[in-house]
Order: structure tokens, then C-alpha cells, then sequence
């Protein structure tokens, strides 16, 4: 039960993505090329919340976690900014 629950969560959420994709093309009000450091940044949290979902013994996924958001946050950074030399 609780695997189709979280396949059902993130069908839904692909969803909403693609459909924020979608309007924001159209609108001309989103552009993904300036924000692709946020597919970085969420992997980062997925190992996040895989290390609250697992319990006591996965508490080891915070170390890669914390790197790989660490990473994507300078890159949004440096996207934004347009410093690429930091």
C-alpha cells in the first residue's frame, strides 16, 4: 500500500511539473534553461528525505545529501549571477 501511495505522489508531482513546464513556455514567463540547478538541488533533497524516511540507519545518505545540494545551490548561484568564475 504505501508503494503505490508514494508512485501515486509522484505521478503527481511529474504532472504539475510538466504542466508548470507547459504554461510557462507558452507564457514566455519560465524559461528551464536559467534554473536546471534545481534538478541538482532536488536529488540533493531526495537523499535528504530518503535519510527521514529510512530511519536511524540511513542516516549516512546526509553526507552525499548535503554535498550534492551544496553543488547545485553554487551552481544556481553562478546562473544566476553570470559569475561562472567562483
Amino acid at each position: 500500500m504505501n508503494q503505490n501511495r508514494t508512485a501515486l505522489v509522484m505521478g503527481i508531482v511529474l504532472i504539475i511539473l510538466g504542466v508548470l513546464f507547459l504554461v510557462g513556455q507558452s507564457l514566455d514567463f519560465f524559461q528551464f534553461g536559467d534554473l536546471w540547478p534545481m534538478i541538482i538541488i532536488g536529488i540533493g533533497g531526495a537523499f535528504f528525505l530518503g535519510m527521514i524516511l529510512g530511519g536511524k540507519s540511513t542516516g549516512g545518505l546526509a553526507i552525499p545529501g548535503s554535498i550534492i545540494s551544496m553543488v547545485g545551490l553554487i551552481l544556481l548561484f553562478q546562473e544566476i549571477t553570470g559569475w561562472w568564475d567562483t
